[in-house]
């Protein structure tokens, strides 16, 4: 299947591997963050507040990365840009000590998140012929599900073993080495 894709490999690659890392964080969030919520006294209906507020904040920032795009058109620039803030977010977390900063901080963090997600999605749609946009997309949603398979597998142990701050620390490098793959992403 990926030898039948006309589309530039390496782009491809990239764009993949930043697909797989952010559904990383996203499955960090959604699994593991309600767990830290009750540990900070949250209740069950306010621990969906919080998953409802994550959800948010990312819907929001695909809405605003999708009007972004379309304003101002630097699509890589704007991924670079949401990546250098979504990860000193990502570092707030570990001063979340109280179940209220823990919401706002999860908002600070997927909004970038969210614009990031739609810059990924649009440059990827960009980067390859129409007839070819099934097969691409497939491989990328194969790394989306990758990235939360892995999450799945270290978070716990992670959180269990050194804490969520060491948690909210391996969210930021995520964030950090998708940054940094993404200074080679090509934007159509």
């Amino acid at each position: 299947m990926f030898a039948a894709i006309t589309m530039n490999k390496r782009q491809l690659l990239l764009l993949c591997i930043c697909l797989g890392l952010i559904p990383f964080q996203a499955a960090l969030t959604i699994r593991l963050l309600p767990v830290y919520a009750v540990q900070l006294g949250a209740d069950p209906a306010t621990t969906g507040l919080f998953v409802a507020f994550a959800f948010l904040a990312v819907t929001l920032g695909n809405i605003t990365g999708g009007w972004l795009a379309d304003s101002i058109g630097r699509r890589k620039t704007i991924l670079l840009l949401s990546c250098l803030v979504w990860i000193p977010a990502d570092l707030l977390l570990t001063q979340a000590t109280t179940i209220q900063r823990l919401i706002l901080l999860i908002g600070l963090v997927w909004f970038p998140g969210g614009i990031a997600v739609a810059m990924l999605s649009i440059i990827t749609a960009l980067s390859t012929v129409a007839s070819e946009r099934g097969k691409v997309f497939g491989l990328t949603a194969l790394a989306s599900g990758s990235g939360s398979l892995l999450a799945g597998l270290v978070g716990g142990p992670i959180a269990e073993r050194w804490g969520f701050p060491v948690l909210f620390v391996v969210m930021a490098a995520a964030t950090g080495v998708t940054l940094l793959i993404a200074t080679f992403i090509q934007d159509k």
